[in-house]
């Protein structure tokens, strides 16, 4: 028992290809000739997709599609179409022109004695019609399924800066989280070093000091040498005490160094936090107008996957 097709399904079909599938038939030039070719209009489409589509959907009826260089026609060889051609295994000739964004394939279909037309073999029309129906509902199932793609990728783009905006958001947090630590550490090594520069300097006081009472003690010996070896020993003694006092001049030097340093880092830091937190609200509101085009985009990739699940919906 054969199923019936609801009389509305039908009329909804047949106004769809309506929309963008009428065969018409015309003679045109080939080089063959002037020939009767059907002739099919896509809009919205380009050659470069439309020859795509007619090659695999050739190759679904086994036929090698060929055309030469300088040829704007193709050839499809060994083509099983017998329902079109009257033979096992035929010969068909196309051609796909595109103006105005739309592409117009022209078919040929050689017979024994005439090229296929609708007066003569009705029946054989019928499938060639059939055929390039079929061909116009594949090249816009092929169009919206690029436009699918390219939307798809576009999300894909969005979705890709929301997540790295994220990822820029937890750095700028770990910023002040390490800026306050290195404060922190900073305002206790402040603590230690005012401590140890105290205690320096105390050594300091201490070692000029000695050295005054050690170089007025050297100097008067060194007046009161009686030979040369003496001196040089005394020179060498004065010359230990002075040291005594740079090592610890040194010392504090350094010690007033890394205070500064330490002031630094604090003074960096805090720039560093300033800095992250104008970045984190500048950040949060690219998060939200990234989220909204996001669910824009969502909103258009799902329109167009329907639209592409649509024309699936009509193969047969």
């Amino acid at each position: 028992m054969k199923r019936r097709i609801p009389l509305i399904l039908l009329f909804s079909l047949s106004i769809f290809i309506a929309n963008f599938a009428q065969v018409t038939e015309e003679s045109k030039s080939m080089k063959m000739g002037d020939h009767n070719a059907l002739v099919i209009k896509v809009d919205n489409a380009s050659k470069k997709t439309a020859e795509s589509v007619w090659k695999d959907m050739m190759k679904k009826y086994r036929g090698k599609t060929k055309k030469k260089r300088k040829e704007t026609q193709m050839t499809t060889e060994k083509v099983r179409l017998s329902a079109i051609t009257g033979q096992e295994s035929g010969t068909l000739y196309s051609q796909i022109e595109e103006e105005d964004g739309s592409i117009e394939l022209s078919l040929w279909v050689p017979g024994a004695e005439e090229y296929l037309s609708s007066s003569s073999n009705i029946e054989a029309y019928r499938s060639a019609e059939k055929l390039l129906e079929d061909y116009a509902l594949e090249v816009r199932i092929a169009v919206v399924d690029e436009e699918f793609k390219s939307k798809e990728r576009i999300l894909e783009s969005h979705q890709k800066d929301l997540k790295k905006l994220k990822k820029d958001n937890e750095d700028y947090h770990k910023t002040i989280k390490k800026s306050e630590k290195a404060i922190e550490d900073s305002e206790k090594g402040l603590e230690k070093n005012e401590e140890n520069q105290e205690l320096i300097q105390e050594q300091l006081d201490a070692a000029e000091a000695v050295f005054v009472v050690a170089n007025d003690t050297l100097r008067t010996m060194m007046r009161e040498a009686s030979s040369k070896d003496e001196e040089k020993s005394i020179k060498k003694m004065i010359k230990s005490e002075e040291g005594k006092v740079k090592d610890v001049e040194k010392a504090l030097k350094k010690a007033k160094k890394e205070e500064k340093k330490l002031y630094k880092t604090i003074e960096t830091s805090k720039d560093n936090i300033h800095q992250a937190e104008e970045d984190i609200a500048k950040n949060e509101k690219d998060q939200e107008r990234k989220e909204e085009q996001i669910a824009e985009h969502q909103g258009i990739v799902d329109e167009v996957k329907a639209r592409l699940d649509k024309l699936k919906s009509y193969r047969k």
